[in-house]
C-alpha cells in the first residue's frame, strides 16, 4: 500500500515535470518559428520597397521619353511661346485622353517662370505657380527632371518635368505625371498581400484632398485615422478596419502590430515612401496575412495535458507491474 502512495506521489512529479517539460518546448519552438517568420516578412517587405523602386524608375522612364517628344513638336512649341492657352487645350486635350488610358493623369504646361498655362486634367485652374521640386531641379538644371511628389490636393504622384526650347531659348516646361496606383496595383498582384497608401495630415488640406480624390473618382473617410489620410487602397472592406490602427514612427520597413480580422491573422507592416527631396512623406500598410504558429491556446493545452496524461499513465502501469 505504501508503495502505491509512492508511486502515485512520483506520478504527480512526473506529470508535473513533463507537461513543464513540453510546455517550454512549445514555447521555445513558437519562439522559434514566431522568429523565422518575421525575418521572413521583412525580406518580403525589403523585397517590395525594392520593386516598387524599380517600377517607379522604370515608369520614370516612359514618361520622360513621352515628355521630350512632346517638347519637340513645332506647333507646341508656338503656342507655348505665345502664352496661347486655348491653342495649347485644343492641340492636346484629344491626346491627353488618349495617354491617360495608359496611366498619364496629370499633363501641365508651364511658362519660364513656372506658372501654370494649362492643365488638361483640370483645364480651370491655371496662373498659380509651380514650386514642386521637381520643377525647380528642371528649371535649375535646364534639364528634364523628375520624382515622386505629393501635389496641392493629396495626390502622390510620379512627375515629369522637361524643359521646352525654341531656337535655343528657354520658352517654358512640360509636366507629365502619373498616379501610383498602377504600381501599387502591380505589387498588390505579385505579393497578393492587400496595401493602403497613408499621407500624413499635416502635410494635407483637408478640402484639397477630397478634391483630389473626386479627381481620381475615390472616396475615403478624412476622419478614419487620427495622424494619415488614406489616398488609396486595395481592398475598402478592410481598409475600414486596419488604417484606423495605422500609427507613426515608422522610419524603415518595419513590422507594427498583428491583429486577427474575420478569423484570419495578419500582420500590418509598413514601407517608406520616399519623395523627390528624399524626404519621407507617406508610407505604404502592406496587409499580409499569416498562419498562426500553434493551435489555439485551449486546444493547445488540452494536448500537453493529454500528452502529459499518457505517458505518466503508461509509467505507472510499468512500474506498477514491475512490483507485482
Amino acid at each position: 500500500m505504501r508503495g502505491l502512495k509512492t508511486l502515485q506521489g512520483s506520478g504527480i512529479v512526473l506529470f508535473g515535470a513533463l507537461s513543464l517539460l513540453l510546455g517550454t518546448a512549445v514555447l521555445l519552438w513558437s519562439l522559434y518559428h514566431q522568429h523565422n517568420l518575421n525575418k521572413t516578412i521583412e525580406a518580403e517587405l525589403r523585397l517590395m520597397a525594392r520593386d516598387f523602386d524599380a517600377t517607379i524608375s522604370q515608369q520614370a522612364k516612359g514618361l520622360l521619353i513621352t515628355a521630350n517628344t512632346i517638347t519637340l513638336m513645332p506647333h507646341m512649341q508656338k503656342a507655348l511661346a505665345q502664352k496661347d492657352r486655348h491653342a495649347l487645350q485644343d492641340q492636346w486635350a484629344a491626346i491627353f485622353s488618349t495617354i491617360r488610358q495608359e496611366g498619364v493623369t496629370h499633363f501641365y504646361f508651364y511658362d519660364t517662370k513656372r506658372l501654370t498655362l494649362l492643365r488638361l486634367h483640370q483645364p480651370s485652374r491655371y496662373g498659380d505657380l509651380i514650386d514642386r521640386f521637381s520643377a525647380r531641379q528642371a528649371e535649375a538644371t535646364q534639364k528634364a527632371a523628375w520624382g515622386l511628389e505629393l501635389g496641392p490636393m493629396g495626390t502622390y504622384t510620379l512627375r515629369v518635368v522637361a524643359p521646352v526650347w525654341m531656337n535655343n531659348i528657354l520658352i517654358g516646361y512640360v509636366e507629365l505625371g502619373k498616379e501610383i496606383e498602377e504600381v501599387l496595383n502591380d505589387l498588390k498582384f505579385r505579393y497578393g498581400h492587400d496595401l493602403i497608401m497613408l499621407i500624413n495630415k499635416q502635410q494635407l488640406n483637408q478640402e484639397s484632398w477630397q478634391e483630389g480624390l473626386q479627381m481620381l473618382g475615390r472616396s475615403f473617410d478624412w476622419a478614419l485615422n487620427d495622424t494619415y489620410a488614406v489616398t488609396y487602397s486595395t481592398d475598402n472592406a478592410l481598409l475600414a478596419r486596419l488604417a484606423p490602427l495605422a500609427d507613426s514612427g515608422h522610419q524603415h520597413v518595419a513590422i507594427s502590430q498583428k491583429v486577427t480580422l474575420n478569423e484570419t491573422l495578419y500582420a500590418l507592416c509598413y514601407i517608406p515612401i520616399y519623395d523627390a527631396t528624399g524626404k519621407e512623406s507617406a508610407h505604404m500598410q502592406v496587409i499580409r496575412p499569416i498562419e498562426p504558429s500553434l493551435p489555439k491556446m485551449s486546444l493547445l493545452l488540452l494536448m500537453i495535458f493529454g500528452a502529459s496524461s499518457i505517458i505518466t499513465a503508461l509509467w505507472i502501469s510499468l512500474k506498477h507491474w514491475s512490483y507485482q
